[in-house]
């Protein structure tokens, strides 16, 4: 790997990197290089370069295209996830609609019930104004035939009244038209005229 000509100018970052399972491996490999043992290649146990123990042992990297296979199958999940919100979505929105549906029908049935109720109390109300009005008038009736049947029943006092004046007078004059009549007969003994008023 390194030969030893010139000093190694890379040591830092040989050390950030000296942990890491890719390197760690390519020393493995080339140790177990078929019998090769160069010294110049290989670092000798206690150097910079020897393997880390098993306590130090950290998992390699993921190569380019285990990430890609990776980032596909996570963007296919999450298309498969994100299809399944906009599912769930779909369905909470279709349920959120069929709910707000039926509470409008159940408003409207209330609404209906409602007006019903009005409609019957405006039945109730009119039919009573109507019984009021057929009152007044049954009563106003009443009262123009009292006020008739009064009235004739004081024609007739009068008219009552009125004879009995007259029958008064008549007997009255009566009296005084025989006393007339008797006092004319004497004077004219001789005539048989008779005057009754």
């Amino acid at each position: 790997m390194y030969e030893r000509k010139e000093p190694f100018q890379f040591l830092h970052c040989w050390k950030i990197l000296r942990d890491q399972a890719k390197w760690n491996d390519k020393l493995l490999e080339l140790n177990n290089n078929g019998g090769k043992n160069n010294e110049d290649n290989v670092a000798k146990p206690g150097c910079e370069g020897e393997l880390p123990s098993e306590n130090n042992v950290h998992d390699r990297p993921e190569g380019r295209d285990t990430a890609k296979r990776r980032s596909r199958r996570k963007s296919e999940s999450s298309a498969s996830t994100a299809f399944e919100v906009l599912q769930r979505i779909h369905d909470n929105r279709e349920k959120s609609q069929l709910k707000e549906e039926e509470q409008l029908q159940q408003i409207l049935n209330r609404k209906d019930e409602k007006l019903n109720q009005q409609r019957a109390v405006l039945k109730v109300q009119m039919d009573a104004i109507e019984l009021k009005k057929q009152a007044r008038e049954e009563d106003l009736l009443l009262r123009k035939q009292e006020h008739e049947l009064l009235a004739k029943q004081t024609e007739a006092q009068l008219l009552t009244a009125e004879a009995g004046i007259m029958a008064i007078d008549l007997e009255k004059s009566g009296t005084t038209s025989q006393g007339i009549l008797h006092r004319h007969a004497a004077t004219n003994h001789g005539t048989s005229r008779i005057w009754i008023f």
